[in-house]
């Protein structure tokens, strides 16, 4: 390929060679052009200003929540106490937050809240930049198509709206994985041949060195640890994938099903199992046994919403549309305009065009329509599930609707769809390049998609910097006005919160019956202790959520222990038993279970495990290959 970065041989098509740029140039070209990337898809959290989103006020709290719960010695922290004047709030447990760490640790560190929240969102848009080029480069063996794909997947409208307006933190940092679970699918699934139907080209070849024909396929490790950033990330974004990559695999085993890749795809599922295990265990513990709000909400309700968020499809094709919400006078009052983007779709268009176009049927054609059935199929779903196309209303399709419903918002899809039209858009480019009679347009196709993508996501990032709020002070005034909670999904079913608040005002608990003295109470974190002297059997309402793992301790003088109990079901709080003739000191905490602990340390052990042994294989494999 021959132009703007310069002459490449590819394991996906092949060109002619050129002396036009060195490496050197290349490289440099390559980096201004990534970096303009970077800087256009940050360009709202360059400033001291922090600018409003829908759910990030909710995102700040689970950071504080962390930061509170390391400071209290809680490792790793499970169970939030910044929520609902610190009554306990299993954010932890039901809500995947691994990455946000980063933020909480810089926030235990002396940043504010919303500044290491901004340090962390900046580096990470900008390691999700070269995160996506590399994945579409390694895929496409081209820095050319991995720069274009890299571009636009990076300045989409879903995604940059995901990071400001919609304040989706989970999601956005969920997304993040998914070229690099692309990759990794790529890789179970090629032949020892490259996708071309040549060997891939590997820098042994381009050193002149040997290769080992033994080479490892790293697929299912690229695929385990995709899978369990993602799991690790937003619980609905892993349902979404798991139905999203599920027609695309499908198809490829049907082309591809030999052994290895079963083999594959099993060690990639038992990795992922291997090393989310310390988020899945608490996480199903709860689903099972916390009886939780989030788990009473009818299939009826979960279709209602789905339904009235689904996108109309001419939405999903606007030009240069504001990242702003429209307009309540406007027939689509309240909603995001979610544009696949123009440069993306004629990315995408390049496949179909090539393939009617191009005469020679040779195996560069053959690959390229094999490799593009699969993100079809699969963009194609996704785009049927994200609009009003799909029958989300139907009755007949109940049963589904309402498991494909718990998503909540079907535009979500859309990230996969922009995912698949840039795989065919690297596939499509790709024969463009390789063609004879109509390689020459490569350069201009580029230029071209390239400026616009830039310009797509300039303009986005831009009417939001113009249409935008400033955020409240969180510590100032955010933490004093709102309890923390959003919709409240995982206080205990039934809970009620106007009613908890008015019969147990902020600085009432804890609150004993009479005959039950309480002195000397204190609250560190999920932690409380008191002593306690009751002349009659009694209660004591404790300032704690009645959550499963809560533990009460005591030392004492009279003939019967205390034990827990909780209030009634519209408060759910947790209250200690204390029975007549005790006298002595009760500790209340939250115990974390052993099942809870292994899991964690088996995450941890794994991880090492798999990054030791990726490093022994890798020498062993280069020592045979290189003669070292």
């Amino acid at each position: 390929m021959e132009g703007i970065i310069g002459t490449e041989t590819n394991g996906i098509g092949t060109s002619a060679d050129s002396a036009a740029l060195t490496e050197r140039q290349k490289r440099i070209i390559v980096a201004v052009i990534l970096l303009a990337t970077i800087v256009i898809a940050n360009i709202p959290l360059l400033s001291r200003t922090a600018l409003w989103g829908a759910d990030f006020d909710y995102h700040l709290f689970r950071i504080k929540g962390i930061a509170d719960g390391l400071e209290n010695g809680q490792f790793p922290v499970r169970m939030q106490t910044v929520q609902l004047h610190g009554y306990g709030y299993p954010n932890s447990v039901m809500y995947p937050d691994a990455l946000l760490y980063i933020p909480a640790v810089l926030n235990v560190l002396g940043l504010s809240v919303v500044h290491a929240y901004q340090v962390f969102a900046v580096a990470f848009n900008a390691l999700s930049v070269l995160v996506a080029y590399v994945c579409f480069k390694r895929i496409f063996s081209s820095r050319k198509i991995g720069i274009l794909a890299g571009t636009l997947w990076s300045l989409s409208a879903y995604r940059l709206s995901d990071v400001y307006p919609r304040g989706a933190v989970a999601e956005w940092l969920a997304i993040f994985f998914f070229p690099v679970l692309a990759l990794g699918v790529y890789e179970v699934f090629r032949p020892d041949t490259g996708a071309s139907g040549a060997k891939r080209p590997s820098r042994a070849a381009q050193t002149g060195r040997r290769r080992s024909a033994d080479a490892p396929n790293w697929g299912w490790l690229l695929c385990a640890a995709a899978a369990t950033g993602i799991i690790n990330s937003h619980v609905l974004s892993t349902e979404m994938t798991v139905i999203a990559f599920a027609p695309a695999i499908i198809v490829l085993l049907v082309y591809n099903h030999a052994l290895r890749v079963w083999l594959r795809l099993l060690a990639a599922g038992v990795g992922t199992l291997l090393l989310s295990a310390g988020f899945l265990v608490p996480f199903l513990d709860y689903t099972l046994h916390a009886d939780l709000a989030v788990f009473s909400i009818s299939a009826a309700d979960k279709v209602a919403l789905a339904t009235g968020k689904a996108l109309e499809p001419g939405r999903m094709f606007l030009l240069f549309s504001p990242m702003t919400q429209f307009p309540e006078s406007s027939a689509f009052s309240g909603q995001l305009p979610y544009s696949l983007g123009w440069a993306t779709m004629g990315f995408a268009f390049l496949w179909f065009v090539l393939l009617t176009l191009v005469r020679r049927h040779d195996g560069t054609f053959r690959t390229t329509l094999r490799w593009g059935v699969p993100p079809l199929v699969a963009g194609m779903f996704c785009a049927w599930l994200t609009t009003t196309f799909f029958p989300w209303s139907s009755e007949r399709l109940r049963p589904i609707t309402a498991i494909l419903a718990t998503v909540q918002f079907p535009a979500r899809f859309t990230s996969f769809v922009v995912l698949a039209m840039i795989l065919l858009g690297g596939l499509g480019f790709r024969l463009l390049a390789a063609d004879g009679q109509f390689a020459r347009y490569a350069n201009i196709v580029f230029a071209v998609l390239l400026v616009f993508g830039l310009a797509e996501g300039g303009v986005t990032v831009s009417t939001y910097m113009t249409n935008a709020k400033a955020l409240a002070p969180f510590e100032q005034v955010t933490m004093a006005e709102n309890n923390g909670l959003a919709g409240a999904e995982y206080l205990p079913k039934g809970t009620d919160v106007a009613t908890l608040e008015e019969r147990y005002p902020a600085g009432s608990l804890p609150k004993a019956d009479d005959g039950v003295t309480v002195t000397d109470f204190s609250k560190t974190g999920t932690t409380v202790t008191f002593a306690a002297a009751a002349r009659r059997d009694g209660e004591v309402v404790l300032p704690l959520l009645a959550y499963p793992h809560y533990v009460v301790e005591t030392q004492y003088t009279g003939s019967a222990d205390c034990t827990l109990t909780r209030t009634d079901s519209a408060t759910n709080l947790l209250a200690v038993k204390v029975p007549r003739g005790f006298d002595g000191t009760v500790r209340v905490r939250f115990r974390e279970p052993l099942a809870w602990k292994l899991a964690f340390a088996c995450s941890w052990i794994s991880a090492i495990g798999m990054a030791v042994g990726g490093v022994i294989v890798r020498r062993r494999h280069r020592t045979r290959a290189y003669g070292e």
